[in-house]
């Protein structure tokens, strides 16, 4: 493989989440891997669809490595632990505002830090 094929493949892993239903599928990366239980066919199970607003923060955040935001949920069940965040988030950045008289904060960073995820260091 040249080496921008190796830059390439080393860029890929780090912009890449793969989810799936079996962990022996992901087994060769599993730091970018997200396994979720088979669907049955449960009408209630929403896990799939529990990921978007995680999927479209990464998406629009454009972290540099999702591998790394991704083993800040490892053992955790994303969309939850990704709303708890949100909320802790959401409800520090109204405290803020208020506090500064009601004057948008700086940096876009700001809510990803208060998620746990900084951008600076992803």
């Amino acid at each position: 493989m040249s080496s921008s094929g190796r830059v390439l493949k080393a860029s890929l892993h780090q912009l890449v989440i793969i989810i799936d239903s079996k962990a022996s599928h992901v087994r060769n990366q599993p730091e970018n891997a997200i396994v979720l239980d088979k669907w049955t066919g449960d009408s209630k199970d929403k896990d799939l669809v529990g990921l978007i607003p995680f999927l479209e923060y990464i998406h629009t955040m454009q972290y540099g490595d999702v591998r790394k935001v991704l083993k800040s949920f490892e053992g955790k069940h994303i969309p939850t632990e990704f709303a708890r965040r949100e909320a802790i988030a959401r409800a520090e950045f109204e405290k803020q505002l208020a506090a500064k008289g009601k004057k948008t904060p700086s940096g876009m960073g700001m809510l990803g830090g208060m998620l746990g995820l900084k951008p600076s260091n992803m």
